[in-house]
């Protein structure tokens, strides 16, 4: 995105918007097949419908308080890097729980193993 906001010729923007529009369309897809695959056929139209209640009220929260960034900074760019940065939030967050996932899978593995070696 920091591309996009620091952009002022028109076809650098419509090429930057046409990135992102890719990108986000991937991720949109990504989400679909993720609460597909984690969700048994009968609780797919919930938890659908959990992720869409989710999505919207961060819409309706989040859309404001960017709005009145760009209002009161007078600026474009500077909304594109909060926006960035909600992103960037979203992107610590999981890394997060990826390492606490792996260390205890990890953790769990050195316990079977010596139980393993224990037995025999």
């Amino acid at each position: 995105m920091k591309f996009l906001a620091q952009q002022t010729d028109y076809v650098w923007i419509l090429f930057w918007l046409v990135i992102a529009g890719f990108v986000r369309g991937a991720a949109l897809i990504n989400f679909a097949i993720t609460i597909s695959e984690y969700a048994t056929l009968e609780k797919l139209p919930a938890a659908f419908g959990l992720h869409n209640v989710g999505k919207g009220l961060f819409v309706v929260t989040l859309g404001p308080v960017l709005g009145n960034i760009r209002d009161s900074t007078n600026s474009y760019p500077i909304c594109l890097h909060s926006q960035t940065f909600l992103i960037m939030l979203c992107v610590v967050a999981w890394s997060i729980e990826y390492c606490i996932l792996y260390c205890r899978t990890r953790t769990g593995e050195s316990e079977k193993s010596d139980t393993d070696t224990t037995n025999t």
